[in-house]
């Protein structure tokens, strides 16, 4: 019995191991996708106002028209 209680405790420590492990890299993962969304922010805010402005452009082209 107590090989078994031995073998129980080695598989519930590497259970715990391998879940903290998991949920850190779940964080990490969340942290990196976080950056990656703010850093691509300003440069999506960047082409939205360039595609605006180049189709107020040609509907002012086409209004002269």
């Amino acid at each position: 019995m107590s090989s078994n209680s031995g073998l129980e405790s080695t598989i519930d420590q590497v259970l715990d191991r391998n879940s903290s492990e998991f949920s850190q890299s779940l964080k990490n993962s969340l942290t990196d996708a976080q950056k990656t969304l703010s850093d691509s922010l300003p440069i999506l805010e960047e082409e939205y106002e360039k595609i605006i402005s180049d189709g107020k452009k040609e509907a002012d082209k086409i209004e002269k028209q």
